[in-house]
């Protein structure tokens, strides 16, 4: 395995706080409690272990348990690392405000993302909802997979070779969101090449069958990538002929965003 690339097992890992970050992870916007066996369902655990970890979260302030239903939701403590975060890196507002001056540009969704190197994962930071009659939900701190999403490819075609030749060694199989989903090595590999020709990815309903997207990555001042902007839309609503201007505005927006970010 290459130097830069992560390592999934480690001897100096503690698993059972990695055990206690998958139950805060397993939240999202249509999961919103668990009990504790269906949480050691999902996450293949056992359910003393997990009632144990839920206890220590709660006692923490990280979880909270409904006395009527048993089940645990998130707790206060969450929400004031998520602010830390926003505080800490100036990033996330930086492109929050690009993202505001595109409003009458484009009329959908504008997300800026970065890389989570541990699981080859993306994970959104920040998230703008356009003007447009049809909304395109995301979050920030949503998790989407590097082979699905457009910001994911282009935060991966621009990567180490060992890097990605560690991803798909990992990743074995890849999952499959949509019929449009790209699982197969080969055919991946190819798409990587063509971003880091374009300098854009395209996604065209692979994570989500009825959205589209155009990602591009920021390069650094070393000319690495760990950070992509994206603007998604609703396939049914945006014709072919218009994806060249969607294309430069993304370059736009990235351009501006190297430019102020200036790591």
């Amino acid at each position: 395995m290459s130097e830069d690339a992560p390592q999934k097992k480690h001897p100096l890992i503690n698993n059972s706080l990695l055990n206690g970050l998958r139950l805060l992870e397993s939240y999202s916007p249509e999961r919103k409690s668990w009990g504790i066996r269906e949480w050691a369902r999902e996450l293949k655990m056992d359910p003393s272990s997990v009632s144990r970890l839920a206890l220590t979260l709660r006692a923490n302030g990280y979880l909270e348990k409904d006395p009527a239903t048993k089940r645990y939701s998130l707790g206060p403590k969450a929400l004031r690392i998520a602010e830390l975060y926003r505080d800490f890196n100036p990033l996330t507002t930086i492109a929050y405000k690009i993202f505001e001056s595109y409003l009458d540009k484009f009329e959908y969704n504008f997300c800026f993302a970065t890389l989570e190197e541990f699981n080859y994962e993306v994970i959104y930071l920040t998230v703008l909802d356009g003007r447009g009659p049809v909304r395109v939900i995301s979050l920030p701190g949503e998790i989407v997979p590097l082979h699905a999403s457009a910001l994911g490819k282009a935060i991966l075609a621009y990567q180490s070779p060992a890097y990605i030749n560690d991803f798909f060694q990992n990743n074995k199989p890849l999952g499959r969101y949509t019929q449009n989903t790209v699982v197969e090595e080969e055919r991946l590999r190819e798409q990587l090449a063509v971003i880091r020709i374009n300098k854009y990815a395209r996604n065209c309903g692979e994570l989500h069958e009825d959205v589209g997207a155009i990602g591009m990555p920021i390069f650094d001042s070393k000319g690495k990538v760990r950070y992509a902007v994206c603007l998604s839309y609703p396939l049914f609503r945006v014709k072919e002929d218009r994806i060249p201007e969607i294309i430069s505005t993304t370059c736009e927006m990235a351009e501006k965003m190297q430019e102020r970010f200036a790591f």
